[in-house]
């Protein structure tokens, strides 16, 4: 992980079941983005069952999304995460996708030079579905995927992280970089970290503290001192 945001304190964060009552305090819609077989599917399944699939058991065509709560700040936080379920490779996603995104997640394979060069791609088209004062949070994932020899499994990295770390400066952005097989952990921490910046960004974008309570309910805000303060729904 490089490239980390200052965000003060860390929040803790634990998850809810599903037995549990299905309402929540806030909703936040997250997309993954990038090139076929960067490794959206496996972060987002990694994420939801908190460990990495087998190989071959995700599919890498079909409609593919998923939610998760957890609570953050004592506040019921549900994250709907779409992936692109191979429409990347015709680049045929729709306006209907990047729509309501309060967070995106542009991944690119450590081991793959293409993959990442695709970045500025997909950043375009993140500048050109979202209004800039929609305050969506975008952040630079690197997937280190496992390959197989004949020996043992490893890493192959062909992209110089310099290079990635100079690219999400560019963009002003945080990078970050994740190993679902052997660190899931890793993937938490990104997830984490775009709750904390989404909430955080709700206290000062009146549009986004709008879009992400349900049923319509506005984030109320105060202003004290010329700082922005959250009335009663989280503890920042």
């Amino acid at each position: 992980m490089s490239a980390t945001p200052v965000l003060g304190s860390r929040p803790r964060f634990s998850t809810r079941s599903g037995g549990e009552r299905p309402d929540c305090d806030y909703l936040i819609k997250t997309i993954l983005l990038g090139d076929l077989d960067v490794g959206k599917t496996t972060f987002m399944h990694t994420y939801l069952h908190g460990r990495c699939p087998a190989a071959g058991a995700v599919p890498k065509l079909g409609a593919a999304n998923g939610h998760k709560t957890v609570v953050y700040h004592g506040k019921r936080v549900k994250l709907t995460m779409w992936d692109t379920a191979g429409q990347e490779r015709y680049r045929s996603l729709t306006a209907s996708y990047y729509r309501g995104a309060h967070a995106c997640l542009v991944m690119y394979d450590v081991s793959s030079k293409e993959s990442f060069d695709s970045v500025t791609s997909w950043m375009e088209s993140v500048q050109d579905y979202n209004d800039a004062n929609s305050g969506t949070v975008t952040m630079l994932v690197g997937v280190r995927k496992t390959r197989e020899s004949s020996q043992r499994a490893h890493h192959v990295t062909e992209v110089d992280q310099q290079r990635a770390v100079n690219l999400s400066s560019h963009y002003q952005i945080p990078h970050f970089t994740v190993d679902c097989l052997n660190d899931p952990s890793s993937v938490d921490f990104v997830m984490n970290t775009m709750v904390t910046m989404v909430m955080t960004k709700a206290m000062e974008n009146s549009n986004l503290s709008q879009t992400i309570r349900p049923y319509s309910t506005k984030l109320e805000m105060i202003s004290h001192k010329g700082q922005g303060r959250c009335s009663g729904c989280c503890n920042l």
